[in-house]
């Protein structure tokens, strides 16, 4: 995964990293054990958060300004018509609503996770997934 970061990065790819998987990143490092290192993930995800500002930035989290409340109530009528009846949580519905926002007829768009069963909703089917396990 750090690999395909870097040739990303290195390819001025647009990374994008929706705000509920920023706030379910945290919590899995709330949850690791050692202390020094949830520390150490923490101080990383808040500069990696703080960095993504910056104008010349590899990554932007989206949305990236206040929500509108029009997009907000679209976004929950999708979740509860078409996610949650498949048991899509609302993490992974973003990250899905995102994808396909952000999805235009030049550019390609990837949903870069290890759960096999969200991958399958990104918008541009990648050559060789990253997907070391499945979640159903």
């Amino acid at each position: 995964m750090k690999a395909r970061f870097s040739k990303a990065i290195d390819e001025k790819a647009s990374l994008y990293w929706p705000l509920p998987s920023v706030y379910e990143t945290a919590n899995m490092i709330a949850h690791v054990n050692d202390g020094n290192q949830r520390k150490a993930l923490a101080d990383r995800l808040e500069k990696t958060i703080k960095d993504s500002f910056e104008a010349t930035s590899w990554l932007t989290v989206t949305p990236s300004c206040e929500y509108e409340q029009e997009r907000l109530l679209k976004f929950l009528q999708e979740f509860s018509n078409t996610y949650a009846p498949q048991k899509i949580g609302l993490v992974d519905a973003t990250m899905i609503f995102e994808a396909n926002r952000l999805k235009n007829k030049n550019n390609q768009v990837h949903i870069w996770t290890v759960d096999k069963a969200l991958k399958n909703y990104e918008p541009d089917k990648e050559k060789n997934p990253f997907c070391g396990w499945q979640n159903n």
